[in-house]
């Protein structure tokens, strides 16, 4: 199944600045979350309750089956092996379907990834503008149960066109091209057709006029 898979960083220098000071950090293998939706391998994350209650409430709403995951650090051999986390996690996981994302997050490293479907029904742009609206503002201030809260909130109010609180419903980006690209091609035909049409039948009039004269 092919996913969508993104890395971005979050409080770059301030990671840089602990790798620096500490050595190099301990790398977190991808794991099997075993059927559960929420894991927390650090003891930092905070109260899961409330990341349960949204990905239920996600399921609910979109049919999106979110899982989340806490751990310490990501693999560290290179950036290449690092963006492959989040889908060998999803893949141990069994979270390979259309309606599946996987929420990594890697609390020491101050590092997300997320492994989604390219058919989940999002586009990656959609995916991205919940990530940079919703998520990384909260991760960066360090609310790791209340971003994946919030992330659940954005997936789930793009998914359905309905705005209940999310920042990427609130404040959209502009118009999403790549969304409505399946659409464009049928559209374009459709407005060759009326013009075939228009010219047509201004043809026939205009002779239909010199034949009366």
């Amino acid at each position: 199944m092919p996913h969508r898979l993104l890395r971005l960083l979050t409080g770059a220098a301030l990671g840089l600045g602990l790798v620096a000071l500490g050595g190099a950090a301990h790398a977190d293998e991808p794991l099997d979350l075993a059927g559960r939706s929420v894991v927390d391998t650090t003891g930092k994350a905070g109260d899961l309750a409330p990341v349960t209650a949204a990905i239920q409430a996600l399921q609910q709403r979109a049919g999106i089956s979110l899982a989340v995951v806490y751990v310490a650090n990501f693999d560290d051999t290179d950036a290449d092996e690092d963006s492959a986390w989040a889908d060998k996690a999803a893949t141990a996981s069994d979270l390979t379907g259309d309606k599946d994302i996987l929420l990594a997050v890697a609390i020491d490293q101050r590092q997300f990834l997320v492994s989604a479907s390219s058919r989940s029904g999002l586009s990656d742009r959609q995916l991205t503008q919940a990530e940079d609206s919703d998520l990384r503002p909260a991760l960066e201030q360090d609310d790791w149960t209340g971003a994946a809260v919030a992330y659940a909130l954005a997936v789930g109010d793009l998914a359905t066109g309905t705005s209940t609180g999310s920042v990427a419903a609130a404040h959209p980006l502009g118009f999403d091209w790549a969304g409505a690209a399946p659409w464009l091609a049928p559209l374009g035909v459709l407005v060759v057709a009326a013009i075939i049409w228009l010219v047509i039948s201004l043809r026939l009039r205009y002779l239909r006029r010199q034949q009366a004269r």
